[in-house]
This record gives structure tokens, C-alpha cells and sequence, in this order.
């Protein structure tokens, strides 16, 4: 068993537990055994998931046989007419009453079921007598006549169906009941069973813990509970039956916290389900009552759930053959149902395709904005041509040629040699300024904020007053450069998108922020009223309206001394060398307006200094990047101020008590909106405060589409409360990422072409993004980026060592494909990668049997490595190093590789080798002294291990209870009902501490603050 992998969470199986054991079980004598008596047996290693729990009235050990159709019928003829007698209780989402008719002049009293999920009653009614339990009998009608005592009754019968149902009741009344002398309904689609029950009755499916009592014929039952735990739509039911996570086998099963079996309880069971045909799974799901299309492709999912509880629970057994493709009837069509109402039955059994956000309608959406946006920039480009002096710069630019070639000519006729023009430099003044004004549809994070599609209006202005300064002397190589301030202003409107559409119907008006800011500001009016009375809530659902959850209102000043040179050789006549040189120091200061929900707001205050650099070289044609090499660096300090403003609650008890604290947050929010002034809120409130010290690098290349980047950052995290308390943490991270960026390419050449057409340099054709090639159209990429993050020992002290809490240090790999869409095929391709590398299925195929494509998609795995799988790594002895990476090379090598690469490797190798090892030793020198060198020591010894030896190599090394790794599916699924949400894969290890994925996320969430704003992503440039 993994020690402290927790088992309370509701519906976790420990692997291997050695738990409190069943209180029924017995010997092959017969004899009932003590809990202590099974503890003894499993630590003797004998196999006590195959004992038996003692016969009762509930259970018997039978063999698998045929249904008996006697305990599916009550002889209750259908259209029956039954007297209502009064409500009974019912678990959510179920409606039941008590029934009489008179029966041979004897009255007979019964219970009738009405659910949308009433037909999962008949399913575990089936397999639990399968599997010896008895179950009372349970009788389906399709039509049922009920008497009521009036009309009122009527009508109060019909709002009890809606409201313990939550459906419409229309659903199971077929007959009008509107007319006042209408005293009975005629329902559909139900289940009647006795009122008396002579024993208790299992196939409701909730049971509580009273009547469990430890016993292994009770607990085992959340197994095949969870197995048949069919929601209304079958098109959504997984194909799959839980996951391991943590070491445990997770079954999400609704009534999961009243059971608590170990895991030889569950073997038990699943060896008697193991046991049963696929003649007895169709048996099973026929007599639900469902439909025969329904049943059909109800029983291909449950013999492909049984086989999933067979390798979860690790029992020896052969898989049934499932056909996840299946069609039959004109409803069911490659294994999906395709019809969403079945007359005759109240159940829907298939809800239809989530919107599909890449269909026709919302890609032509899509282009329609992309196409506007360049409309819009291309105008904007033209109006700012004119707020310059680059004519009267280029004048005297020329008039300098000039001159410099007269001056040759006369050399040449007094001496007869031509006079080289001298190489110098001469400066101009110069002056711009530019509107701004944009509207970007960007797919994936932009600006700091995390949405998966969305939409950025920007306006403001900018003044860049400084000099051109040109090179004399090249010759032929033309020179560009400059030297100056930039002065900006900029607001920026960001709004997620639930439809790309929704775009297009956004008033371009709201494009003047400025003035929408001043709108929101007038919904924010006086909170109390000249009567005295409250004007919160009032106030809370007139700026809903005009401002959703989710949207951010950003306004960014910066001053900025730059300097920057260009030179351009020409290659050919349509093929230049281009070199840039740019320099820059940033001042800023960033106000983020956020609605995290109807009531609260997050103020971010950004003030931060930055100074960048960068140097590339390229070719190009007609403005198009042919090939590109450029290297970069910023190192800089942020300091994030943090608010919340509530301004009401929808609990009218809290509203009243905090009635005066949400009036001057009211007011301001207002003075925000109005004058981008905090005076008011700091005032108020004392901030969190996330300070940044960090420097990044990056090294970029560009053929064609083909883009890759690596990049390096050290962060200095410091975090300080309200109240005083102070966290300092080291962040380290290095990443690679390749990708194809068709769109940018396109965009680089149809622009190109336009300005040569056209003969205008105003041409602009819109090209943003979130910077990841994965997230432009038809683009992928593959990334790998390695963390690290440990709290340091003191943190007023910029130097001082790692903490020794056991939460103190950790990293993480994540390795990503991201994209527009890709195929079934692929993405399997792509898990099997996975599963291969570490023998073991971390997403088993069938999870994507639905699926023909997934659209932005994103497939990640992480893998964290706690504190003590760290010092492993710090510890691994030199020969192990040695063999382990040896074994890596030797791998690659007999891999056919072009000549020579090998060699090239293994000297790389060779550097690797001694890097790994003067890293372990440094770590281990430092680490209580000077933090900043051992992080940086950490994060190599992850980057090495995880290329040397990945995989279930890594996992051998730090050991399972030091490491967690977890594979994830995001994006649309196309072709699968719950395509929109993600799939989480198996794992493997233990979650290591308390801050599961690193100190920085536990902080991050716990104070709620977003991502990009804790991890300043709008100023950096994330993998």
C-alpha cells in the first residue's frame, strides 16, 4: 500500500490496502473470520478477495444464470388505473408516491417511481441478480392511469413531478390536465413495485453506512453501482468505469461517501462480474426496459466498462469484445445514438453535440473578424502615416546621398579615382505619433488573461519623440535606426467568447473604451436611495448587463528609451539579409480591471521597470520571413497589488450586514471606472502584494512555417499579506517548444503582396496570437518545459538558502501537444507514446471512442516531483548515473541515424554526464546557504534525468511515492456528446504534499488571483 495516499476522498480504492477488512467473510469451513484474522492473512500474502462473504437473505453464492422474467412483472396490466394515496420519500432526482388498486376485491398498495434515470433501477436490479444478490420485483409500464382527489390535487401532484424530477413533468403526463374537471393523469414511462418491502431493497443504489456495517456483500456493491451508474443521456456514459488516481482506483459514483470498500472487497466482486458472458451484459441491459436501439449500445458499453474494472482492480480474466462502433435500428448509428426523443418514454437517452467552436458558421465568424480587424488596422496605419516627419527625415536622408555621390564624381574628374564615401554615422530628429486603435479575435491566453477564445478591443495613443541616426558609407547595404522615447496610453478591452460569433454582433462603438468605461461607470450609481433604501442589488444586475463574468478592462502606461538598428543587404533582387539590433528600458504602470462574478471584482495594480534586448538576422522576401534567427533577454521587477471589491451578495442576510462596506466599494469601483484612480481603494484596503525580480531568455527560429523557440527564466516570487506575513520563492523554468505557424506565414505573404500590388506600406494584415503556433489556424506544436520552485529560508534576505519544510522544493515536467485539430488516429498515436514510456495506461483508448476529431486541442502530461524525489536525484550514486544514461544512448543509437549523429550525441553525452554531476554535488554544497544556486543546480538535474532516463526509468529512481504524473485531454471532441469537457487520464505516484502542484499554485489559489496576473504571463512570454 502507498502510506498517506488518501482513501476518505468518496469513492477511492487504495491499491493494495491493508485497511480495516470485511466483518462477513468466511473460510472454505464456513467460518466467519475477524477483521484481525484477514489483516493477518493479507500480510501472508494469501489472496482473501477470493473468500466468499456469509449467505444471507440478501446473497447467495450462485452460479451466473439467466434472468428470471417472474422478477420483472407484478401482473399489473398496462393502462392500469391506480388511486393516488400520498408522496413517499425518494432520493434526488426521483419522484415516488404509494398507489392502491383493488385486486380480487383485495386492496393492494404500491410504489411508483418516476426518474429520468429510473430505468438504472431495472439495470442494477439485473446485474446485482446476476451476481446472486436478491432483489425485490420491479415491473416497468409503459402506461399507468392515475385517480386523484380533485383537480387541485392534480395540480399539486404535477408540480411535485417537476420539482423531485427536475424535468417538466409533460415528460411522463401524456394526457390534458388543463380543463378543472380533469381529475386523473395518465402517465408514461414508469416503475411500480411493492409498497411493503420484506427485505432491504439494493437496487435503489443508495445505501447508507448503518446498513453496510463493514460488511464486504454491502461495500463491494459501489463497484457495480458504479459500473451501471448511467446518466440520462447513454451517448455521455464513458466508456470507461473510473481511474487510478493517487494510488487508488477513483469510481465517481454519486452515493460514493457511504461506501468504503477495500480493495480485495472490490476484487471480489469484480470477479464475480468477470465471470459473466457477453450474452449476460446484453441480458442485463435489455431488461432495463429501454428501448432496443438504447439497449444495444447500453451493453457495448458495459462489457467495455467491465473490462476497464478488470485491469483497474488488476484481476486476471480475459476482455469481452466490445463493438464501439455499433449501429442498429435507424437510431443508433456507429455507436451513438442519434435521435433525442423516444416516444413512449420520458428519458431522453441522448441530449445531441455540445456547439462545435471551429464549425463553418464559426470559422467564417472567425475569418469575417480576422478580415474586419485588418480593415480596421490597415485604415488606422493610413491615418498615422501622416503623424510623422518621415518625409522631411527621408529628405535629408536623401539630400546626404546626394551629396556624398556629387562629392564622388567631382573626386573622380579631378583625380581620376574614385573616392570611397567615408563610413560615419549622422543623426536626425525625428517624431510619430500613432492612434491605437484594434480589435483582435485571439485563440488561447492573451495579455495575462487564460480564455480559449477571445476577443480584444484596444484603443489610446502614442508620441515617440527621438532621432533617426543613419550609416554612411555601407556600401550598399541600406541602414535604418533610431533613438527616443515612446510615451503610451492604452486601454484594452477583453472579453471571453462562448461563440465567435458573438463578435461580429459587439457594437464597434465599444471599441472607444474610454467611453464604455464611462458607461459602466454610470450603472454604478448612488447606492442608497433618496428614501433611505439600499440601491445594491438594483445597481449588481443593471452592470451585469453590461459587463459579463469574465471580461477584464486593462490600462497600460508606459514610457520607453529605445534604440534600435537595422541593416538590410540585398541577396537578389527580391531576397534580402536583414540584421536588427534593439535595446530598451520600460517603465510601467498596469491597472486590470477584472468581474470574476456578478459581485466581485479584482483590481490588479502593475507597476513595474524592464529593460530588454535582443539581436536577429534573417531573409527575406517582399517583407516575408524566409528564415529567422534571433536571440533575447529582459530582466526587470514587477510589483502586483492585489484587490477584491464586493459590491452585493445574493444572500439578502449577508447584504444587509455588509450593507455599508458594499455601498463604498460601489463608490470606488465608480471613481476607478471614471478616473483610473486607487486613491479611494487604498484607502480602504491594504493590498497582496506578488513582487517579481526576474530575468528571461530566449533563443528563436523561424523557417518558413516552421517555428521553434527555447527559452530560460529565474523568478524571484515575493508575496506579502495584508496583515504583514511575507513568502519568498524561487522559480526556475527552461523550455523548447517546435510548432507550425501556417497562418502567420499566409498572413506575412498575402501582406507582401498586397503592399507590392498596391504600392502602399499602410497595408496591414492582422496576424495576432497568443504567440504559440498551436493556437493559430490549422497550427500545432509540441513543447517540453521544466519548473522548479522552492520557498527560501528567509525572505527579506535575496540570497538566503532553500527552506527545510517538506513542501519547500518542487518540480515539474509538462510535456504538451497543442493545436487547431487532430484525428482520432493521431491523438491515440500520441497516448501510446505516452503508455509506452512508462508501461502503464495513463488514457486508455476507449475514452476516446466517441471521437472522430478534437478541435484546439491540448494533450499534457505533467509530471510533478516532490521534495524527497528531489534529494533522490541529489543523492543517485555516480555508477547509477553513469548506467542509466548509458542506457539512453545506446537506445538512440540503435535508432538509424544519419551518419555521424551519434557521435555528435554522444559527446553531448559526455557534457551532460559531467553536468548532471557537478550539479548533484553544488545542490547539495548550497542549498542551505545560497537558494538562487541551488535552484538553478535543481532545475538542471531535473532537465538532465527526464531526458536520460524518462519515463518508468524516472519513476524507478525518485520512487512512486516522490513523483505524480497525470495525463490530461483538453479541447472540443468532435462527434462525442460531453465533448467539451475535459478527460483526465490514470495516474501514477502519490500526491507528494499539502501544495500538490508547487508552492507557487497552492498560494496562487488560495488567494484566488489569476494566473497570468500572479504569474505576470502578460509581461513575459510563457512556452
Amino acid at each position: 500500500m502507498a502510506q498517506g495516499a488518501p482513501t476518505d476522498f468518496p469513492g477511492m480504492v487504495a491499491v493494495g490496502t491493508d485497511g480495516a477488512q470485511a466483518v462477513d467473510v468466511v473460510s472454505d469451513r464456513g467460518q466467519v473470520l475477524l477483521p484481525e484474522e484477514l489483516t493477518r492473512l493479507l500480510k501472508s500474502r494469501v489472496d482473501i478477495s477470493l473468500m466468499n462473504p456469509a449467505p444471507s437473505d440478501l446473497w447467495q453464492d450462485t452460479q451466473i444464470k439467466p434472468l428470471n422474467p417472474a422478477n420483472y412483472t407484478l401482473g399489473i396490466p398496462v393502462g392500469t388505473e391506480v388511486e393516488m394515496v400520498g408522496n413517499t420519500p425518494s432520493v434526488v432526482g426521483e419522484f415516488r408516491f404509494i398507489a392502491q388498486l383493488q385486486h380480487d376485491g383485495v386492496i393492494e398498495q404500491y410504489q411508483v417511481v418516476l426518474g429520468k434515470k429510473a430505468h438504472n433501477i431495472l439495470l442494477r436490479k439485473a446485474l446485482l441478480e446476476k451476481l446472486g444478490y436478491r432483489i425485490q420485483p420491479v415491473q416497468w409500464l409503459s402506461k399507468l392511469r392515475v385517480r386523484l382527489n380533485g383537480h387541485a390535487t392534480l395540480m399539486g401532484f404535477l408540480t411535485d413531478i417537476q420539482n423531485n424530477t427536475e424535468g417538466n413533468s409533460k415528460r411522463w403526463v401524456t394526457n390534458d390536465t388543463t380543463e378543472a374537471s380533469v381529475d386523473f393523469v395518465d402517465l408514461q414511462d414508469v416503475l411500480i413495485m411493492p409498497a411493503t418491502q420484506t427485505f432491504y431493497s439494493l437496487e435503489t443504489g443508495a445505501i447508507p453506512p448503518s446498513v453496510i456495517q463493514g460488511r464486504r456483500v454491502m461495500n463491494a456493491l459501489l463497484v457495480p453501482f458504479q459500473l451501471v451508474d448511467v446518466p440520462e443521456s447513454l451517448n455521455s456514459f464513458s466508456w470507461v468505469a473510473g481511474r487510478i488516481v493517487n494510488q487508488a482506483v477513483y469510481l465517481n459514483y454519486e452515493w460514493a461517501s457511504w461506501f468504503n470498500p477495500t480493495f480485495q472487497d472490490a476484487q471480489w466482486i469484480v470477479r464475480r462480474m468477470a465471470r459473466m458472458s457477453g450474452q449476460d451484459w446484453n441480458e442485463v441491459a435489455q431488461a432495463s426496459g429501454v428501448p432496443g436501439e438504447v439497449s444495444a449500445l447500453l451493453a457495448e458499453k458495459l462489457k467495455s466498462r467491465r473490462n476497464d474494472l478488470i485491469q483497474l482492480f488488476q484481476v486476471s480474466a480475459n476482455k469481452l469484445v466490445v463493438n464501439s462502433t455499433i449501429s442498429a435500428g435507424a437510431r443508433l448509428t456507429q455507436g451513438k445514438l442519434t435521435a433525442t426523443e423516444w416516444p413512449g418514454y420520458a428519458s431522453r437517452f441522448s441530449f445531441g453535440d455540445p456547439d462545435n467552436p471551429l464549425s463553418t458558421s464559426e470559422v467564417t465568424a472567425f475569418l469575417k473578424s480576422k478580415g474586419i480587424s485588418a480593415l480596421i488596422d490597415t485604415a488606422m496605419s493610413y491615418m498615422n502615416s501622416f503623424f510623422n516627419n518621415n518625409n522631411g527625415v527621408q529628405g535629408q536622408v536623401n539630400q546626404r546621398t546626394l551629396n556624398n555621390v556629387v562629392d564622388q564624381m567631382i573626386q573622380e574628374a579631378i583625380t581620376g579615382q574614385k573616392k570611397n564615401i567615408p563610413l560615419g554615422m549622422y543623426a536626425i530628429p525625428s517624431w510619430s505619433g500613432r492612434i491605437l486603435l484594434s480589435r483582435d479575435v485571439v485563440v488561447g491566453s492573451y495579455m495575462g488573461t487564460d480564455n480559449l477564445v477571445q476577443m480584444a478591443d484596444t484603443f489610446g495613443f502614442q508620441i515617440t519623440p527621438g532621432f533617426f541616426i543613419g550609416i554612411q558609407g555601407l556600401n550598399g547595404i541600406s541602414e535604418s535606426g533610431g533613438v527616443g522615447l515612446q510615451m503610451q496610453r492604452a486601454y484594452t478591452h477583453i472579453k471571453p467568447l462562448k461563440s465567435i460569433k458573438a463578435v461580429n454582433k459587439t457594437p464597434y462603438s465599444n471599441m472607444l473604451i474610454p467611453f464604455l468605461k464611462k458607461k459602466w461607470a454610470a450603472e454604478l450609481d448612488e447606492p442608497t436611495m433618496a428614501d433611505g433604501q439600499s440601491n445594491l442589488a438594483a445597481i449588481a444586475d443593471s452592470l451585469d448587463k453590461e459587463m459579463g463574468v469574465g471580461e477584464s478592462l486593462l490600462i497600460t502606461d508606459s514610457v520607453t528609451a529605445q534604440a534600435g538598428l537595422n541593416l538590410t543587404y540585398p541577396t537578389s533582387p527580391s531576397v534580402q539579409l536583414q540584421t536588427a539590433l534593439n535595446a530598451a528600458q520600460m517603465f510601467l504602470h498596469r491597472i486590470q480591471i477584472y468581474k470574476k462574478d456578478k459581485y466581485t471584482f479584482q483590481i490588479y495594480n502593475d507597476p513595474g521597470r524592464v529593460t530588454k534586448g535582443s539581436a536577429s538576422v534573417g531573409l527575406t522576401s517582399y517583407g516575408v520571413p524566409l528564415i529567422t534567427f534571433s536571440v533575447g533577454g529582459m530582466s526587470g521587477k514587477v510589483n502586483t497589488k492585489f484587490y477584491t471589491l464586493t459590491i452585493g451578495s445574493s444572500d439578502a442576510d449577508d447584504m444587509t450586514r455588509n450593507q455599508k462596506q458594499y455601498e463604498t466599494n460601489i463608490r470606488i469601483l465608480k471613481q476607478i471606472f471614471m478616473s483610473n484612480s486607487l486613491e479611494m481603494l487604498n484607502t480602504d484596503q491594504d493590498p497582496t502584494t506578488i513582487g517579481h525580480d526576474f530575468s528571461e531568455r530566449d533563443v528563436n527560429f523561424g523557417f518558413l512555417f516552421y517555428q521553434a523557440r527555447k527559452m530560460s527564466l529565474k523568478d524571484r516570487f515575493e508575496i506579502t499579506l495584508p496583515e504583514g506575513a511575507k513568502t519568498s520563492v524561487l522559480y526556475r523554468s527552461t523550455g523548447v517548444r517546435t510548432g507550425k505557424d501556417y497562418y502567420s506565414l499566409l498572413m506575412a505573404t498575402l501582406g507582401g503582396f498586397l503592399r507590392d500590388k498596391l504600392g502602399s506600406d499602410n497595408i496591414v494584415l492582422d496576424g495576432s496570437n497568443s504567440g504559440n503556433p498551436g493556437d493559430t489556424i490549422m497550427g500545432s506544436a509540441v513543447s517540453r518545459l521544466v519548473t522548479y520552485q522552492a520557498t527560501q529560508r528567509d525572505p527579506n534576505d535575496d540570497n538566503s538558502g532553500i527552506s527545510p519544510n517538506p513542501e519547500g522544493e518542487f518540480a515539474q515536467i509538462v510535456h504538451q501537444h497543442k493545436g487547431w485539430n487532430i484525428t482520432r488516429d493521431k491523438a491515440l498515436k500520441i497516448l501510446k507514446e505516452m503508455n509506452a514510456d512508462f508501461g502503464t495506461t495513463l488514457i486508455p483508448d476507449s475514452t476516446l471512442a466517441d471521437t472522430r476529431k478534437i478541435l484546439l486541442y491540448s494533450i499534457t502530461l505533467t509530471i510533478n516531483v516532490y521534495k524527497q524525489g528531489l534529494w533522490k536525484l541529489a543523492t543517485l550514486p555516480r555508477d547509477q548515473v553513469k548506467s542509466l544514461m548509458t542506457e539512453y544512448m545506446l537506445d538512440i543509437c540503435n535508432v538509424p541515424w544519419p551518419k555521424g549523429e551519434c557521435d555528435r550525441a554522444q559527446k553531448s553525452f559526455d557534457t551532460h554526464y559531467r553536468r548532471f554531476l557537478r550539479s548533484q554535488s553544488e545542490y547539495m554544497e548550497v542549498r542551505a546557504v545560497d537558494g538562487p544556486k541551488a535552484a538553478d543546480r535543481a532545475l538542471a538535474l531535473v532537465d538532465l534525468a527526464e531526458t536520460y532516463f524518462p519515463g518508468r526509468k524516472l519513476v524507478n529512481v525518485v520512487g512512486e511515492q516522490n513523483i505524480f504524473i497525470q495525463a490530461r485531454i483538453q479541447g472540443f471532441r468532435e462527434n462525442d456528446e460531453t465533448g467539451d469537457t475535459p478527460l483526465m487520464g490514470n495516474t501514477i505516484g502519490v500526491v507528494g504534499a499539502r501544495a500538490s502542484t508547487g508552492p507557487l499554485n497552492f498560494i496562487q489559489q488560495n488567494l484566488q488571483i489569476q494566473n497570468g496576473e500572479f504569474f505576470i504571463t502578460w509581461m513575459l512570454n510563457p512556452l
